[in-house]
């Protein structure tokens, strides 16, 4: 067996590694591995002028409401990795084996004490709760069984196979643990749980044995390096010097642990303290044999005892943190403390008394450290044993208190586990008695409190959760369960505490603006979200609020920003450039009509249908609002659709969808739509049309419609009706007065108060150079609508006077107004064909594209548009007739598409129909121009009948 000694060390420090490695991980991972942060968000909506057009000295608006998105962070409840859990407490019971392989190869008083303390582990498991198959045997057979397959074979290596080497006697031991393994798994899959909170204390006296041994390592660690070389000089005092340091260095960090002094930092940590051990251990403990030797007459290398421990104490450690169990790792904050401490100096003194003089003789010390001496390394290692009672009994038993904590943490886990919620709950509930104030037990009891609804409750676990071994979690979910809504300082507050405790977290950080911006702090709300650290890489919740709390919107970098951000960066910048006057070329993202209705989605396609002009279907919007519950998104998705519509010149679209939309209705939204379609008639240019929708809209009690009945009326030229209209509504708002009196000198037939409201509603009583002359006392948006007013008038005629107007209005047109105007004088000249090459007018596209586009986005209001692609295009007679019957329908008041609808009615044997289109025709004509159409009308009827006789 003597054999086997010294053949270890070359294989052992790659395992230790590992677990020093995963140990340390594991640690730095820390709550990250059971806690997960969530994304909140919130749609803020926002009023503002969707539309807006120039109705003369009017000025119409469309309101909207535009939604910015705002993120914050909450916890989730702590989950288990169960792989990681089972890989663990595998671990640890390997360890377990490891131990029970070594002692077959000790003395039979130890081979029999390390059997009796498994035995004792063993009955500690209660298996015959788990059963075979599917019965519960209610005795203890089946934990006899356990333990005579581990004892006996561990018994027959001892007693009749000593020279069986200790890899085989391992493997022996795990291949039974495997199958113990695969039995009790299959009976409950939350094996590992079950093993840890039934093993926990056995545990930690494998732990507390593993640093007994280890604790002086650093201080033999000084010894070897300071005497490895002979006839040094000085050795004494530089052995001091260094053990003092070390000592104190120690002696510092546990006077701040226990209260005594206060740092801004912490100097040092035990849990690297305990690694840097264990590798010193693994070199140093070599040099232990002979002396464990003379007490046990090890027949295999000591540092299989050291690996057996290590794989317990760091596998042990690494579930802790693996399962965020706070109280199981912060208890062994003191007791490394203590045993570091107490070993550490009592070696320290044990060679200051024992070996000063070969030391400054200069002589290698550390070969003979373990030799007896008159100061005996056994007195050492009980004075340890003293000062770490004495250490325990001065924290009034506080490590005690934790690691009871921590088992009661890993009962409720395994009660949990089971769905046994009510004993998982109490379990904790002791927990946190014993552990006051730790995180693991009262972080459980809030979310389980946030299951009730209790959050006050909630509150005051998170509180508690946030004291000894905190987590931004913890703080961020303290903050955000206060009770009532007026606490939003308070929760300020607290967030500005927890981000003392991690100044650098985001999600604290990214909550802290969010609530300062709550409150009205948008400049400090600003600042901090522009140094916020960067979060989860699944989510910009920062980089979403900065956007959202802005009120502004750079000049550069717009758009890599859009293009390179999540859907809700997008929504927020959509929403600044909707009060922005520039306009940014922002790409459209139509497929998301294809994805779920989330709230990003829906505030972007919301915003999206207010700021894109493109040809987007309506229809696209209605289905997509069918998938969205909330009823305000899916109204203003439905508004924003009908207002891109609209812009994209999808006017027919745009009507048709809001006349659908009043059969579900209620009467406010009925008259809130009729009073839409009002604002578009006007500013289509069919004041008649808009009169009557605005009269519907009153019926169902619009309060807009009433005044905008009024501009109706002065478009339409009805002046009496007019200005009844306006002097009724300053009975109600005398403010409206001023207006009256800048009108009433339209209502006058005195053509010499030429104001620029006179001009612009009674320009065809002056000539073509008296209305420019006019034009240098109007405003540049009151000319616009002049231009168009007067387009519309002489579209028809196309003649001559309509380009001498052109020519007049050509200096304050706009580069669209007049490639517009080309396009017309093109298409109505018969010139197809013929445009110039920059003209990128709508007319143009339209006119050359396909006759089913054609027919599908053409403008009903745009009647001389459809008479030219009637009379040039060469369309079916059903084509035609389906065209003019849409426009008709949409623009009921124009006349020259009634006119034709009503003779292409004829021309198809539609008498019935032919007929109604001339009876529509009667009130919207004068009587003179009713009578002459009627004649033409009765002549096509005639030739018709005599074609047909033929």
């Amino acid at each position: 067996m003597l054999a086997q000694k010294g053949r270890f060390a070359s294989v052992a420090l790659a395992p230790l590694l590992f677990l020093i490695c995963l140990f340390i991980t594991l640690y730095h991972i820390g709550y990250d591995l059971t806690l997960s942060w969530r994304v909140t968000a919130e749609a803020q909506s926002e009023e503002f002028v969707a539309y807006q057009f120039r109705q003369g000295p009017f000025s119409l608006e469309l309101p909207g409401e535009k939604y910015k998105v705002i993120e914050k962070f909450s916890a989730g409840p702590i989950t288990h990795h169960s792989g990681l859990s089972h890989f663990l407490m595998s671990l640890i019971w390997l360890g377990v084996c490891y131990i029970l392989a070594v002692s077959t190869f000790l003395k039979r008083y130890w081979f029999l004490a390390i059997g009796a303390g498994f035995i004792l582990m063993s009955m500690r498991l209660e298996l015959d709760q788990l059963g075979i198959a599917s019965y519960v045997v209610r005795s203890r057979w089946l934990t006899g069984i356990f333990i005579l397959s581990f004892l006996t074979p561990a018994y027959y290596f001892h007693a009749f196979r000593e020279q069986t080497k200790i890899t085989i006697r391992l493997l022996t031991f795990a291949l039974i643990s495997s199958f113990w393994a695969f039995y009790m798994f299959s009976i409950d899959p939350n094996t590992a749980i079950y093993f840890i909170s039934r093993t926990h204390y056995s545990v930690i006296c494998l732990v507390l044995v593993f640093l007994f041994l280890v604790a002086e390592e650093i201080v033999f660690g000084i010894l070897f390096l300071i005497t490895r070389a002979t006839g040094s000089k000085d050795n004494e005092k530089h052995f001091l010097f260094f053990g003092l340091f070390y000592i104190g260095f120690i002696t510092v960090y546990y006077l701040k642990k226990a209260g005594f002094i206060s740092t801004a930092f912490d100097i040092m940590d035990p849990f690297l303290l305990l690694a840097v051990s264990g590798l010193i251990a693994w070199w140093s403990f070599k040099h232990k044999q002979s002396f464990l030797d003379q007490i046990s007459n090890i027949q295999i290398d000591i540092r299989h005892v050291l690996m057996a421990l290590s794989t317990v104490a760091f596998g042990y450690f690494s579930l802790g943190f693996a399962r965020g169990n706070d109280p199981a790792y912060e208890a062994f904050h003191y007791l490394i403390l203590y045993f570091h401490l107490g070993f550490g100096f009592m070696f320290f003194a044990y060679i200051i008394v024992n070996f000063v003089s070969p030391m400054a003789s200069g002589l290698q010390v550390y070969k003979v450290a373990y030799k007896e001496q008159n100061f005996p390394y056994i007195s050492a290692k009980l004075g340890g044993f003293a000062a770490v009672a004495a250490f325990f009994f001065l924290s009034n038993k506080e490590p005690l208190e934790l690691i009871i904590s921590s088992k009661y943490n890993y009962q409720g886990d395994a009660f949990r586990a089971s769905d046994e919620e009510l004993l998982a709950q109490q379990s904790y509930l002791t927990a946190s008695m014993y552990g006051y104030n730790t995180h693991y037990a009262n972080y459980q009891l809030a979310i389980a409190a946030l299951k009730k609804n209790d959050l006050r409750e909630a509150h005051y676990r998170y509180g508690k959760a946030t004291k000894r071994y905190p987590s931004a979690y913890a703080w961020v979910n303290r903050a955000e369960t206060l009770v009532n809504k007026e606490d939003e300082v308070l929760s300020i507050t607290l967030l500005r505490e927890g981000l003392m405790d991690f100044p650098e977290n985001g999600e604290i950080q990214n909550n802290l603006a969010v609530g300062l911006y709550e409150i009205g702090g948008i400049e400090e709300a600003k600042t901090l979200l522009s140094t916020t650290p960067a979060t989860e890489n699944w989510n910009q919740a920062s980089t979403v609020n900065k956007w959202g709390v802005r009120d502004d919107i750079p000049k550069i970098g717009v758009i890599q920003e859009y293009e390179n951000g999540s859907i809700p960066i997008r929504a927020n910048i959509i929403s600044l450039t909707l009060n922005d006057s520039s306009t940014y070329d922002l790409p459209l993202e139509p497929t998301l009509f294809n994805q779920p209705a989330t709230l990003h989605h829906v505030a972007y396609l919301i915003n999206a249908g207010w700021y894109f002009a493109d040809p987007i279907s309506i229809d696209y919007f209605r289905n997509y609002a069918g998938q969205v519950l909330n009823v305000g998104f899916r109204k203003n998705l439905m508004a924003a659709g009908i207002l891109n519509a609209y812009k994209s010149n999808r006017v027919e679209l745009a009507f048709r969808t809001l006349d659908d939309l009043q059969g579900s209705a209620s009467n406010r939204e009925k008259g809130l739509y009729l009073n839409t379609m009002g604002k578009f008639a006007l500013d289509q240019g069919s004041p008649k049309l808009a009169l009557n929708y605005f009269d519907q809209a009153i019926l169902y009690g619009n309060p807009e419609a009433a005044f905008n009945l009024g501009i109706a009326f002065m478009e339409d030229r009805q002046w009496s009706k007019a200005r009844g209209q306006f002097e009724s509504l300053a009975k109600i708002d005398s403010s409206l007065l001023p207006m009256i009196n800048s009108l009433s000198q339209v209502w006058s037939s005195d053509i010499y108060q030429k104001t620029p409201p006179w001009v612009y509603y009674r320009w065809d009583e002056l000539k073509p150079e008296e209305i420019a002359a006019s034009l240098k006392q109007m405003d540049a948006r009151l000319i616009i609508s002049l231009w168009e007013k007067i387009f519309r008038e002489y579209a028809q005629r196309n003649d001559e006077t309509l380009h001498q107007y052109f020519e007049i209005f050509r200096p304050f047109l706009n580069e669209n107004q007049r490639m517009d105007f080309e396009a017309f004088w093109t298409i109505t000249s018969g010139k197809d064909g013929i445009f110039t090459e920059n003209n990128n007018s709508y007319f143009k596209h339209l006119w050359e594209s396909e006759d089913s586009v054609i027919l599908k986005q053409i403008n009903p209001f745009e009647e001389w548009f459809v008479l030219e692609v009637i009379n040039q295009k060469k369309l079916g007679d059903k084509q035609v007739y389906d065209l003019l019957l849409k426009t008709t329908e949409v623009n009921s008041y124009g006349v020259p598409l009634i006119k034709a609808y009503a003779l292409k009615a004829l021309e198809l044997g539609l008498s019935n129909y032919a007929e109604q289109g001339l009876l529509n025709l009667y009130d919207k004509v004068p009587r003179s121009e009713y009578y002459d159409f009627e004649g033409q009308f009765e002549e096509k009827r005639r030739e018709i009948s005599t074609s047909s006789n033929w």
